[in-house]
């Protein structure tokens, strides 16, 4: 790919391994003050992130476990973005959100 000037450059290639949905699970989804997130076992997170549909970040957390109970109820209803992620290894898993009250 070309910038303006026609110069071209590479970017640094990173695997990064995704985790299906079976691993995650989300409840209740819509969800109105607090979500519980139950991590299958053997998988370790240790980040989480939420995202706008616009790709902000609006709340980030460090966590541990496998249930997490993430209070929205300060979040606007509306459509987001949950990432787990590993700071240990490149593992990560995303799941949609709605919140509505």
């Amino acid at each position: 790919m070309s910038d303006q000037d026609g110069r071209s450059e590479y970017s640094h290639v990173v695997s990064v391994n995704s985790m299906s949905a079976d691993k995650l699970q989300l409840a209740p989804n819509p969800v109105k003050e607090e979500l519980s997130i139950r991590v299958s076992s053997g998988d370790r997170f240790d980040r989480l992130s939420i995202f706008d549909p616009t790709g902000r970040i609006v709340l980030q957390q460090k966590v541990s476990g496998n249930v997490i109970n993430l209070h929205v109820a300060d979040l606007p209803n509306g459509i987001y973005f949950l990432r787990l992620s590993s700071s240990a290894s490149q593992d990560q898993a995303m799941e949609r959100i709605v919140i509505s009250r």
